[in-house]
Protein backbone atom coordinates (compact mmCIF):
# COMPACT_ATOMS: atom_id res chain seq x y z
CA UNK A 1 0.00 0.00 0.00
CA UNK A 2 1.27 3.80 -0.86
CA UNK A 3 2.33 5.67 1.61
CA UNK A 4 -0.64 8.66 3.21
CA UNK A 5 -3.00 6.25 1.72
CA UNK A 6 -6.07 4.37 4.24
CA UNK A 7 -8.60 1.74 3.43
CA UNK A 8 -12.05 2.58 2.13
CA UNK A 9 -14.70 2.58 5.32
CA UNK A 10 -17.34 0.62 3.58
CA UNK A 11 -17.55 -2.72 5.49
CA UNK A 12 -15.20 -5.52 4.64
CA UNK A 13 -13.72 -3.19 2.29
CA UNK A 14 -9.90 -3.44 1.42
CA UNK A 15 -9.05 -1.42 -1.14
CA UNK A 16 -6.69 2.14 -0.76
CA UNK A 17 -8.08 5.53 -0.80
CA UNK A 18 -6.26 8.78 -0.38
CA UNK A 19 -7.03 9.47 3.44
CA UNK A 20 -9.10 12.53 2.74
CA UNK A 21 -11.67 9.73 0.55
CA UNK A 22 -14.24 7.97 3.03
CA UNK A 23 -14.89 5.35 0.19
CA UNK A 24 -13.26 4.14 -2.84
CA UNK A 25 -15.45 5.06 -6.08
CA UNK A 26 -17.54 1.98 -6.37
CA UNK A 27 -18.71 2.41 -2.53
CA UNK A 28 -19.03 5.99 -2.92
CA UNK A 29 -21.15 5.31 -5.39
CA UNK A 30 -23.68 3.46 -3.37
CA UNK A 31 -24.03 6.19 -1.43
CA UNK A 32 -27.50 8.16 -1.56
CA UNK A 33 -26.35 11.92 -2.97
CA UNK A 34 -28.11 13.38 0.04
CA UNK A 35 -25.61 11.45 2.04
CA UNK A 36 -22.64 12.27 -0.21
CA UNK A 37 -23.45 16.16 0.21
CA UNK A 38 -24.28 15.72 4.47
CA UNK A 39 -20.63 14.22 4.13
CA UNK A 40 -18.98 16.79 2.05
CA UNK A 41 -20.84 19.63 4.12
CA UNK A 42 -19.20 18.22 7.22
CA UNK A 43 -15.77 17.57 5.97
CA UNK A 44 -12.91 20.11 7.17
CA UNK A 45 -10.31 20.02 4.94
CA UNK A 46 -7.31 18.65 7.03
CA UNK A 47 -9.31 16.83 9.47
CA UNK A 48 -7.54 13.43 8.19
CA UNK A 49 -4.19 14.77 9.09
CA UNK A 50 -4.86 16.29 12.24
CA UNK A 51 -7.54 13.40 13.41
CA UNK A 52 -10.02 15.80 14.55
CA UNK A 53 -13.28 15.53 12.77
CA UNK A 54 -15.94 16.82 13.50
CA UNK A 55 -18.68 15.07 15.67
CA UNK A 56 -21.23 16.06 12.35
CA UNK A 57 -18.80 14.54 9.90
CA UNK A 58 -18.52 11.13 12.11
CA UNK A 59 -22.18 11.11 11.89
CA UNK A 60 -22.64 11.62 8.51
CA UNK A 61 -19.82 9.11 7.41
CA UNK A 62 -21.28 6.82 9.70
CA UNK A 63 -25.02 7.55 7.87
CA UNK A 64 -22.67 6.91 4.34
CA UNK A 65 -21.25 3.62 5.58
CA UNK A 66 -24.13 2.22 6.97
CA UNK A 67 -25.95 3.15 4.08
CA UNK A 68 -23.45 0.80 1.89
CA UNK A 69 -23.60 -1.95 4.38
CA UNK A 70 -27.51 -2.29 3.97
CA UNK A 71 -27.44 -1.94 0.02
CA UNK A 72 -24.69 -5.47 -0.02
CA UNK A 73 -26.76 -6.82 3.15
CA UNK A 74 -23.47 -6.39 5.57
CA UNK A 75 -23.47 -5.69 9.20
CA UNK A 76 -23.97 -2.22 10.15
CA UNK A 77 -21.24 -0.05 12.23
CA UNK A 78 -22.12 0.23 16.34
CA UNK A 79 -23.23 3.08 17.80
CA UNK A 80 -21.04 5.70 18.10
CA UNK A 81 -18.41 5.49 20.80
CA UNK A 82 -19.21 7.94 24.10
CA UNK A 83 -18.86 11.65 23.95
CA UNK A 84 -14.79 12.48 23.74
CA UNK A 85 -13.49 9.06 23.14
CA UNK A 86 -10.21 8.70 20.88
CA UNK A 87 -12.39 5.85 18.40
CA UNK A 88 -12.95 6.96 14.86
CA UNK A 89 -15.77 6.04 12.77
CA UNK A 90 -14.71 1.94 12.76
CA UNK A 91 -14.75 2.13 16.49
CA UNK A 92 -10.73 1.57 16.28
CA UNK A 93 -8.28 4.08 18.10
CA UNK A 94 -6.83 6.39 16.14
Amino acid sequence: MVAHMHLCHAVGCERAVPPRYLMCSAHWGMVPHHLQQRVWATYVRGQEVRKDPTPEYLAAARAAINAVAAREIRPLLPPPPQKNSPLDIRGTAW
